[in-house]
C-alpha cells in the first residue's frame, strides 16, 4: 500500500501520512487505529504498533494486550 492510498483509506492528508510515517509529526492513538483497522492487523500487531508510536513520543510503557474497544 502506498502512502498516498493509506492516507486516503485513513482519511487524512497524504503530507500528514507523510510526515507521520517519516518521524516528523508525532502518531496519535487515533492515527494509529485507523492505520492498523486499514492494514487489519492482529491484536498482537497492534499493540507492537502502539507500543513503537509510544517510544517514538518518548514513553516507556508496557500496553498489556490489545483489547479494542467494543
Amino acid at each position: 500500500m502506498s502512502q498516498a492510498d493509506l492516507a486516503e483509506a485513513v482519511g487524512k492528508s497524504h503530507a500528514y501520512t507523510n510526515q507521520t510515517l517519516t518521524g516528523r509529526k508525532s502518531a496519535s492513538p487515533e492515527w494509529v487505529n485507523l492505520v492498523a483497522e486499514t492494514l487489519r492487523l492482529s491484536r498482537k500487531q497492534r499493540a507492537t504498533l502502539h507500543r513503537a508510536a509510544a517510544k517514538d513520543q518518548g514513553y516507556e510503557i508496557d500496553l498489556g494486550e490489545y483489547r479494542p474497544k467494543k
